[in-house]
C-alpha cells in the first residue's frame, strides 16, 4: 500500500497533517532518507528525542539490531522508500540509542503527494513483552506435560455421555476405560 496525500511530507522537514495520530511509534523519512518526524511514542521506545533525529539519515536511528540466519535484514523505512511499496515484519529486532534491542512489529510504506514520491513513514509496536509472555506459556505447558506424563495417577476427561475424550497417566486401562471408550461414574 501507498500513502496518498494532497499535502504533507514536502521534502524540506515538514510534516503535514495527520503524522501524530496513531497511538504506536512512528517515524516518517523524506526522499533522501532523512527523518522528519517522530512521535513521542517512537522517541521513548527507541530512546532518543525527535530534534536529535530530524533531518539525520534514518539508518543512524533506525539501527536493525542482528540479521537472521547470515541474511542482511533491510530496514523497512529505506525498503518502502527505494522500492515504493509496503514493507511488513512481525518480528523486527531494533537497537535503541543505549544499544538494548526489542522486537518490533512494523508496517512501513511509500508517501506520494500529489503522484509524486516524498517520502516513507513506518508504524511500529514494541512486540517484546508478548513474545517474551508466549516463550513463558510454552515453557510452562511444556512443565506440565512432564509432571503429568510422569505422576503416578490416572488424569483423565469425560463427555456427558461417559466416553473419554482425554487420559493421561499410567493405568486407564486398569480401571476398565480406554480413549475413546466408556467409563462409568
Amino acid at each position: 500500500a501507498t500513502i496518498r496525500a494532497t499535502g504533507g511530507l514536502d521534502g524540506r522537514g515538514r510534516g503535514g497533517a495527520g503524522v501524530g495520530v496513531t497511538g504506536e511509534g512512528m517515524v516518517a523519512i523524506n526522499r533522501e532518507g532523512a527523518i522528519l518526524c517522530m512521535k513521542p511514542a517512537a522517541e521513548h521506545t527507541l530512546g532518543m528525542t525527535a530534534q536529535e533525529a530530524t533531518m539525520r539519515e534514518c539508518g543512524e536511528f533506525i539501527r536493525i539490531a542482528t540479521a537472521d540466519a547470515g541474511r542482511d535484514t533491510p530496514n523497512p523505512l529505506l525498503v518502502a522508500l527505494r522500492e515504493e511499496r509496503g514493507c511488513e515484519d512481525e518480528a523486527l529486532k531494533l537497537l535503541r540509542a543505549d544499544g538494548t534491542s526489542f522486537t518490533a512489529s512494523c508496517i512501513a510504506t511509500p508517501v506520494q503527494v500529489f503522484g509524486h514520491l516524498r517520502g516513507a513513514v513506518m508504524v511500529f509496536r514494541d512486540v517484546t513483552a508478548s513474545i517474551e509472555v508466549q516463550a513463558a506459556l510454552a515453557q510452562s505447558e511444556k512443565r506440565l506435560r512432564t509432571v503429568i506424563d510422569g505422576a503416578p495417577v490416572i488424569l483423565f476427561t469425560r463427555d456427558i455421555e461417559g466416553r473419554v475424550t482425554f487420559a493421561k497417566g499410567r493405568g486407564i486401562t486398569d480401571i476398565g476405560g480406554s480413549p475413546g471408550g466408556r467409563v462409568s461414574p
